[in-house]
């Protein structure tokens, strides 16, 4: 299995990311974007067997890294593979059910992510990311709870591509891709940890904002990487938002699913009475039924009010 990523500083999350990750994939492939940290020395200290080429600019820019990407899958072409950032990690439940729904050829699944958040950012970080710092939200709930309207949280999926054919055919991006009949793998299976707000602290925060360094202005104007633009108060006022929404990853049977099925069913509640309300055939059916207005009004009053 072959995992590739770009780096630009991660020196912060790197030794959790590189430690984590060798203990799944055979192989690493990842491109420089022009780091100036310790994160070429970390990646050769705890994976020194993988491999690090470097981007053609020194800019990130979207497509091109896209582009080098899908030239790097081509290489492993028959292999299961799969993009990652440095703050995505891959979390596999259930190894045995994993390999056996990916071992087909032509294998495509959607990773399910969540969106960690740091429950309690007055606890510093020792050793153990993963267990230290598990509190978060599945990313598909965001939008339930319409957190992008008010803190400018993207509705675009999360979700990663894990395949074994040639190329992703990915957007820029890779959240989405031209490929037809992606399935979704259960999180139950296996799911991406999202580091996004976690672990929260000074030098976490620093290195969200020094990310947009590397992003071109060319990029900006396409729309590509916006949410990487907030500045700090917004960052912090988000990660106060969310630790209020946020519950331990993995949870699938948590109250917040509840709320979900509620609202969803809500909205289809709603729907059916547009319908009914607005029908042109179901009024003139209730106008045979009950000939007198003043009585329809006062049903229509009673059913609709």
């Amino acid at each position: 299995m072959i995992l590739i990523s770009h780096f630009y500083n991660e020196e912060l999350l790197l030794p959790h990311w590189l430690s984590h990750h060798k203990k799944i994939f055979d192989k690493g492939i990842l491109i420089n974007n022009n780091s100036s940290d310790n994160s070429i020395n970390i990646i050769k200290d705890i994976t020194p067997d993988w491999e690090i080429l470097d981007s053609p600019s020194k800019e990130y820019k979207a497509e091109e890294m896209t582009s080098l990407i899908e030239e790097i899958e081509i290489k492993f072409k028959n292999e299961l593979k799969i993009v990652l950032n440095t703050t995505e990690f891959l979390m596999i439940e259930d190894f045995e059910k994993f390999f056996e729904v990916t071992k087909n050829q032509n294998s495509k699944f959607w990773v399910s992510t969540a969106l960690m958040v740091d429950k309690n950012p007055e606890i510093k970080l020792q050793k153990d990311l993963i267990n230290e710092k598990n509190f978060g939200i599945w990313h598909d709930q965001l939008n339930v709870f319409q957190l992008s309207k008010k803190y400018a949280l993207g509705k675009v999926s999360r979700a990663r591509l894990l395949h074994n054919l040639p190329k992703g055919e990915y957007l820029p991006g890779r959240h989405l891709s031209y490929l037809k009949n992606i399935k979704r793998i259960s999180p139950k299976v296996a799911y991406i940890r999202w580091y996004y707000f976690s672990p929260w602290s000074k030098k976490f925060i620093e290195r969200k904002l020094n990310v947009s360094n590397n992003l071109s202005q060319e990029d900006l104007k396409k729309g590509y990487g916006y949410g990487h633009f907030h500045d700090k108060e917004m960052y912090i006022k988000t990660q106060k938002f969310l630790i209020k929404k946020s519950y331990p990853i993995p949870s699938y049977r948590n109250i917040i699913f509840i709320k979900i099925k509620m609202i969803l069913l809500l909205r289809k509640l709603l729907d059916i009475i547009f319908v009914l309300k607005y029908s042109t055939i179901l009024r003139s059916i209730f106008k045979l039924i009950v000939p007198s207005r003043k009585i329809r009004k006062k049903i229509s009053f009673f059913i609709f009010k």
